[in-house]
């Protein structure tokens, strides 16, 4: 390899890199600092064996010692100092490409970041998007908070130190204590406090703060959680980056939540959709079949706290919500003849039941208090049950004449699931303890799902648009619910609450007492029923 060979290289290389889009070339120097010293010592030893005519007899005399050497061992080898010069360069790029490879995020990348995943937004190049900026997620997200080290430590001290004021500090500023010694105490702590925090601040002029990598961050964070073309793109692909997205502590990551759940639940084959569905295959075993698939049910499902914590229930309810009560087309295929059991899956409200249903059952096990999501059964099942206020009635003897009546079913099915946990609990779990099954005072699954579920039956028991067998069936299937449960022991108050509750609740009901219509139904059903369920004919005066 000559000089002019070399030269000649080199110069096939910058064409190439000219030649890059402004995108290309972004994604190159991101990582550019840890490149620079390993290309400057490779390219200064490739011009060191060049440089000299003949290497071995001609060594310029500014050539350090060891330089000089090793110049004049390269010449005497077989390939020579030219074939030693390309195997340099050879080594060179393998290690390039290693360096790049293995880079890890730094601050100082976060402002080409911020250009290159802007540029990438506006061109619509989401996928390259998210595969560049997930590895600086962590990264964006503690720089966002000031959470890095320099950063704590210039903020601990710019406040102060030690001698910072906290909130109760500057609500106790206007407030004198009785009694002249005392207040003299006071100035003269105050006094010490304000001068050590001048001292002590003083010294964060010597710690960087790098706020423009906050804020840079920042921006990172608001572009990536406003951006509807990658929340378009997320609906269907890369579930893992939503999972990240949802981790930013920002007023906006709310509002992506929302908007994202919603474009999931108006999406045919979305993640909502195919993971609800890939759920239900399991092993003998009771394990999940596409489990390493699962992406976003990992999160919402198997772990409870990251539920609760990012509030994904109230989206995929209030989705569920609206769904029923104004889209129009969605209401009439609500009062169609239900499809077959695999087809299910593509119904929003069905898969909102099974991932609540699952949702509360980890919440429950886990013994995780604020479970919000538990109420939104009944109030999905009274639109439903209203809904066929305009329903003419295809064939009412039918066990479910309406896809809203199976879906109501699949509610009280989750319900009646929520409420026997109480056999499976340990009794120290929170929602299984003898003082959460015993009234009313604490937030239990177990007992709040009693009273939501008595509300869906009362929905159903006093709708008129509802075919009579419908209405039968469901108190039947409730008469033999609370036939199951025992009448004494330690779950007594549980049965009277499910009978008291559909009768009439402790608190107030726009519906009233049920009495005369539960009476009136209970005498159809049947007689064996009626005798294991003694306490339920006894409440209703029969």
């Amino acid at each position: 390899m000559s000089i002019d060979g070399f030269l000649t290289f080199f110069g096939f290389l910058a064409a190439g890199f000219a030649l890059l889009d402004e995108v290309s070339k972004l994604r190159l120097l991101l990582h550019v600092k840890r490149q620079v010293l390993w290309f400057l010592f490779s390219f200064a030893l490739i011009g060191a064996l060049l440089l000299p005519e003949e290497p071995s007899k001609d060594v310029p005399s500014y050539y350090p010692g060891p330089i000089s050497n090793f110049v004049k061992w390269a010449d005497n080898t077989a390939s020579g100092a030219g074939g030693m010069a390309f195997l340099i360069l050879i080594l060179w790029a393998v290690v390039a490409v290693f360096l790049y490879k293995t880079a890890w995020p730094t601050s100082s990348s976060l402002k080409k970041l911020s250009i290159l995943a802007n540029r990438l937004a506006t061109q619509g190049r989401y996928l390259e998007l998210v595969e560049v900026v997930k590895p600086y997620i962590p990264l964006i997200r503690r720089d966002s908070r000031r959470d890095l080290f320099l950063q704590r430590i210039h903020d601990w001290l710019a406040a102060g130190g030690p001698f910072a004021l906290s909130i109760s500090d500057w609500m106790q500023l206007g407030k004198q204590p009785s009694g002249w010694l005392r207040q003299t105490k006071q100035a003269a702590f105050k006094w010490l406090r304000r001068v050590g925090r001048k001292m002590i601040s003083a010294l964060a002029l010597f710690v960087p703060a790098k706020r423009e990598v906050s804020q840079t961050a920042t921006d990172l964070e608001i572009l990536l959680l406003r951006s509807a073309g990658l929340r378009d793109f997320l609906t269907s692909s890369r579930a893992d980056f939503i999972i990240d997205l949802m981790e930013f502590e920002r007023f906006s990551t709310e509002d992506f939540v929302t908007d994202i759940m919603n474009r999931m639940m108006t999406t045919p084959n979305s993640h909502f959709f195919r993971e609800l569905r890939l759920m239900e295959s399991t092993n003998g075993r009771g394990s999940f079949v596409y489990e390493d698939q699962l992406v976003l049910m990992k999160s919402f499902v198997l772990n409870g706290e990251f539920s609760c914590n990012h509030g994904v229930w109230k989206p995929i309810g209030d989705g569920a919500i609206t769904q029923i009560s104004e889209d129009r087309e969605y209401r009439e295929k609500l009062l169609d003849t239900p499809p077959e059991n695999a087809q299910l899956f593509d119904d929003p409200t069905f898969c909102t039941v099974q991932l609540f249903a699952a949702m509360v059952g980890t919440a429950a096990r886990e013994g995780i208090e604020d479970h919000m999501w538990l109420m939104y059964m009944s109030i999905i099942s009274k639109e439903l049950v209203e809904m066929h206020s305009h329903w003419s009635g295809a064939d009412p003897e039918d066990e479910f004449p309406t896809l809203a009546m199976r879906l109501i079913y699949e509610i009280t099915n989750a319900q009646q699931d929520w409420i026997d946990l109480h056999k499976t609990l340990p009794d120290d779990n929170y929602h299984n303890s003898k003082e959460a099954v015993n009234g009313w005072d604490n937030a239990s699954i177990v007992m709040w799902s009693v009273r939501d579920y008595a509300r869906t039956i009362r929905y159903i028991v006093s709708c008129s648009h509802l075919p009579d067998r419908f209405k039968f069936d469901r108190w039947s299937s409730y008469v033999r619910f609370i036939s199951k449960i025992q009448a004494d022991g330690r779950f007594r108050f549980l049965r009277s609450s499910l009978i008291n509750e559909a009768i009439e609740p402790h608190d107030y009901s726009t519906l009233g007492n049920l009495t005369v219509q539960l009476k009136v139904m209970h005498s159809e059903i049947d007689s064996f029923l009626r005798y294991d369920a003694e306490d339920v004919g006894a409440a209703l005066g029969k």
